[in-house]
């Protein structure tokens, strides 16, 4: 298996997997148990949607983007992680926690779910922020930067920063 490939013995560690905001962490997560990965799902507190995710298959852990033991533990044997986090304030913060968390635990892959992307330029470099960017988007792209700088292999999805 190259590096490249998801380790199907590990799990895929999906946030935002209640489906609360789009429902994108939600489809990934049944995307990816349907194809036969192991899912972690990452939730803020075992209620009727914490539940739902689990009948479906996916392995469920408590945790929060501002909580690093949480995101240590969540990340604890995972390579590859789907980052989804609502359009809003804390976002930088939660992906500099994230990709901190899973650069300690040997994260290989982190895809974001973002709006915005953070100009992935020739070799992997990123280049400077765009100009003029919009408040709030701002935040969105130090988050995708974060990420890129995080040497977490990123990923593209639909033209953005993932």
């Amino acid at each position: 298996m190259s590096v490249d490939e998801p380790n199907i013995a590990s799990p895929i560690l999906v946030t935002g997997a209640t489906g609360r905001h789009g429902g994108t962490g939600r489809a990934v997560a049944r995307s990816l148990i349907s194809k036969g990965f192991r899912v972690r799902a990452l939730v803020r507190q075992r209620d009727h949607r914490a539940e739902a995710v689990a009948a479906e298959g996916a392995e469920v852990v408590v945790g929060d983007y501002a909580n690093y033991g949480s995101l240590l533990d969540a990340l604890d044997g995972v390579r590859s992680a789907y980052f989804c986090y609502p359009v809003g304030a804390g976002i930088a913060e939660a992906a500099g926690l994230f990709a901190t968390a899973g650069k300690e635990r040997g994260l290989r892959r982190i895809v974001d779910r973002s709006r915005l992307e953070a100009n992935v330029g020739m070799g992997g470099c990123v280049s400077p922020q765009p100009s003029p960017i919009p408040k709030i988007h701002q935040s969105q792209w130090i988050a995708g930067f974060l990420f890129l700088r995080s040497n977490r292999r990123p990923n593209k999805i639909n033209g953005l920063v993932s």
